[in-house]
């Protein structure tokens, strides 16, 4: 079975580059040593405003469940990480999916 994570930042005005070095520089080379892939990063709405947060959703593909939550868990640099970028995010979540037909 395939699974996805999701994970979306609702990120204040002028902060969406910051936090997108600090997924690029900090996350992405564990994450991808543990499994994870960044397939594609999207903002919403399409063009950042100067008054309104912007949302970044990170579409991420894996390759073991469990094994990368294992990983993950383990890991203080993760926690480390995630405890920064709640320093600059106004909110985050992290959703699970998978293809409805292979369910």
């Amino acid at each position: 079975m395939s699974i996805y994570v999701l994970d979306e930042l609702s990120i204040p005005p002028g902060r969406l580059q910051d936090v997108r070095s600090l997924i690029d520089e900090v996350y992405r080379p564990g994450a991808e040593a543990r499994g994870l892939h960044l397939e594609q990063v999207c903002i919403t709405p399409p063009i950042p405003l100067i008054d309104e947060p912007t949302t970044m959703v990170l579409w991420w593909s894996l390759e073991e469940f469990w094994s990368v939550k294992r990983k993950a868990t383990a890991d203080p640099q993760v926690a480390a990480f995630w405890r920064d970028v709640d320093d600059v995010v106004v909110s985050r979540s992290r959703r699970f999916l998978s293809p409805l037909d292979e369910t």
